[in-house]
């Protein structure tokens, strides 16, 4: 599998989020390169060295979008959640 090679690690990744159709780029850049810094940075954490990480971010990259898409609907649940569920409680 021969993958183009990224400017950022984190771009294996939201290249694979962008495609998304309710993921936009320039509404969510912030986000999306906050949470993809985090699965690099654990990545990093867990394997000896950068090629591994590469190697990692080339062959699971459907895999870890999916975890990092995962994660961003259920923020967005709960914040659509969060503020009618706190204004209950308080009548």
């Amino acid at each position: 599998m021969n993958v183009a090679a990224e400017e950022r690690l984190e771009n294996y990744l939201v290249r694979g989020l962008i495609d998304f159709d309710d993921i936009s780029y320039d509404e969510h850049a912030k986000l999306l390169y906050k949470l993809t810094g985090q699965m690099v940075a654990h990545l990093q954490s867990h394997l000896s060295n950068g090629d591994d990480v590469l190697n990692v971010l080339q062959a699971d990259s459907q895999h870890l979008v999916r975890i990092v898409y995962t994660q961003m609907q259920e923020h967005s649940q709960q914040a659509l959640c969060g503020p009618q569920t706190q204004q209950r409680r308080l009548e």
